[in-house]
């Protein structure tokens, strides 16, 4: 979607399966950042420095960007309000990280709509069920009368021979005015924390989804 402004960056912290290569210290600590100072009053300058200094635009105008991402520690996942089923969190450590980088051509008004648009299957189609419950209201975030939405979810999917399972998670999106040590000084990212709130519920035996957390950041591109 084209329009009056591009924001061209995004990032996401994932978990991962296949090999990658580490990233540089700086961009690891930004993303790990991210995660923990989301939705708080921080100086958000050193994390958009190491962003700027980090990504290669011209390599990913080519194709997406993968690297791996130090695991999170017990301090990080904190962060996360969990809800276990059997009283045990997940180990941290055994829920590998992933960055990816891509970018693609969307206006701010665009961005934010698909990012908080209530029937997300509707986009995607991905789903059997997909629901989310608001914590505030869309509208005002939207309109830029307040900084941060969040809302609870929950998913049914299945995987074609595989099985299905379910889920329910927590996630959000603040806006942040990109500081003025970057090259797009003055406009708006936009920050999206997502976890899974208990191990994924599957139909059947010996799968398992016990943990999942995420961290995006989009991040206007300067061209």
């Amino acid at each position: 979607m084209q329009g009056r402004r591009s924001l061209g960056v995004a990032l996401v912290a994932a978990a991962a399966c296949k090999p990658v290569e580490p990233i540089a210290l700086d961009l690891d600590a930004a993303v790990r950042q991210g995660w923990v100072d989301y939705g708080t009053e921080v100086d958000w300058a050193p994390v958009f420095e190491a962003l700027q200094g980090g990504v290669d635009l011209a390599a990913v105008a080519d194709k997406h960007v993968e690297a791996e991402l130090t695991r999170l520690t017990p301090e990080e996942q904190a962060v996360a309000a969990l809800v276990p089923a059997d009283g045990v969190l997940p180990d941290p450590s055994r829920a590998r990280g992933l960055l990816y980088v891509g970018r693609f051509p969307c206006d701010e008004a665009a961005l934010v709509d698909i990012l908080t648009y209530p029937d997300q299957n509707a986009i995607y189609d991905v789903y059997d069920a997909y629901s989310r419950a608001f914590r505030g209201e869309r509208d005002p975030f939207r309109t830029g009368d307040v900084d941060l939405l969040e809302w609870d979810g929950h998913i049914e999917t299945s995987i074609p021979l595989v099985g299905s399972y379910v889920y329910d998670f927590v996630s959000g999106v603040e806006r942040v005015v990109v500081p003025e040590t970057h090259a797009s000084a003055g406009q708006n990212a936009y920050l999206a924390r997502t976890f899974m709130i208990s191990p994924a519920v599957w139909n059947g035996p010996n799968k398992a989804m016990p943990q999942d957390y995420q961290m995006e950041f989009y991040v206007p591109t300067p061209d």
